[in-house]
């Protein structure tokens, strides 16, 4: 049985209640330290104290707590966090949830709602906030740690890349499937993947196509990790995130991790000087597509929605080798392509016959 914050069972043998003794590596967020004040919450996340200064946004959406569902009773909560940190005490913070998948991802039966609705700026105002906050926590003047485990994709992987590191369980599901319903990453997820590339790109001195190219394949064929190993080989884990065998000791070593990390902590800079490769990438990228639509192997929306995506990563109009673009300007690029693909009725189909059946549509 649970008492308080301890775990009991009755010993035949004493014919008592015994606590069973605890396991160190294992914090569970429901048992998690009293605050000594009131900390905000709701139906969708919480935040919650994991002591020693450590703050936790727990996402629990109610409704479906096996999916998690990115929507603004979340964002609500995770703004939140911006106002105790490092004002009321705490000095990290860390991004996780009590069940068994991080986040499935934005919220689809409010996107469609929105898109029936042709509610383009409640989409518009969506989108911007959640690249905002994305953004908040990746700069943030303290560490932030997130613990993606089992099923994390869409906005939830880019929330949780948005952290300076990810403590990632074994099993975990990783990617930006956007393009089986018709769009591309909305709240910087093609920003984060793309960084990503670029990151493991200079390493390798490989240029400014093909971390774009990476980036592109792993979004456009909407691919989804088996493992955390095959997530970092996709490029959705950096070199600096670790991999916990034990899904029971996730929160302890995120949490271990974020108080190491504000020991002496100075937030990353911005990037300002993206070099992507611009018109020459897009049309490199548009070719390979046309010739898979000439195939069969995509459909006309697909080759639409891989345009898009192309455009965005490859930096627009004002990229090219000898101009590099800003972090803000990719936030811009994916937030209008998104929007747009949202106002065509094949996107929407796509988007209803998903939530209908639980499979996608190839229109």
């Amino acid at each position: 049985r649970q008492h308080g914050s301890d775990k009991q069972y009755f010993d035949i043998t004493s014919g008592k209640i015994q606590a069973i003794p605890a396991r160190p590596r294992v914090l569970p967020l429901a048992f998690a330290k009293s605050s000594d004040q009131e900390l905000p919450g709701n139906d969708h996340a919480s935040l919650v104290d994991l002591g020693d200064g450590v703050l936790c946004a727990a996402f629990h959406h109610v409704p479906r707590p096996e999916q998690n569902f990115i929507n603004p009773a979340m964002l609500d909560i995770l703004e939140a966090a911006f106002s105790y940190i490092p004002g009321k005490g705490y000095q990290a913070l860390v991004l996780a949830n009590p069940g068994e998948n991080f986040s499935a991802g934005l919220d689809l039966r409010l996107l469609l709602k929105f898109c029936q609705q042709e509610d383009w700026e409640a989409i518009e105002t969506f989108s911007k906030r959640l690249q905002d906050i994305g953004q908040r926590l990746r700069y943030a003047p303290f560490p932030v740690v997130s613990v993606p485990r089992r099923k994390t994709s869409g906005s939830g992987l880019a929330l949780a890349l948005a952290a300076d590191i990810m403590i990632v369980a074994a099993e975990s599901y990783c990617g930006l499937p956007e393009s089986r319903f018709g769009l591309i990453p909305p709240g910087g997820g093609c920003l984060r993947l793309l960084e990503n590339a670029i990151a493991a790109g200079e390493a390798q001195r490989s240029g400014p196509f093909p971390p774009v190219r990476k980036a592109f394949e792993a979004i456009a064929n909407a691919r989804i990790s088996t493992s955390a190993l095959e997530a970092r080989q996709l490029g959705f884990l950096r070199e600096r995130d670790r991999v916990v065998m034990n899904p029971d000791h996730l929160i302890y070593e995120a949490k271990q991790a974020a108080l190491k990390l504000a020991e002496d902590y100075t937030p990353p800079a911005p990037r300002e000087k993206l070099q992507l490769p611009g018109e020459g990438g897009r049309i490199a990228l548009e070719v390979a597509l046309e010739q898979r639509r000439k195939t069969g192997r995509i459909s006309d929306h697909d080759f639409r929605v891989a345009q898009k995506l192309a455009y965005v990563l490859t930096g627009g109009e004002r990229a090219n080798a000898a101009s590099p673009v800003d972090e803000q300007t990719i936030l811009d690029l994916e937030r209008a392509a998104f929007l747009r693909l949202c106002q065509e009725t094949k996107t929407r189909d796509r988007i209803a016959h998903l939530l209908k059946t639980g499979k996608p549509l190839r229109n």
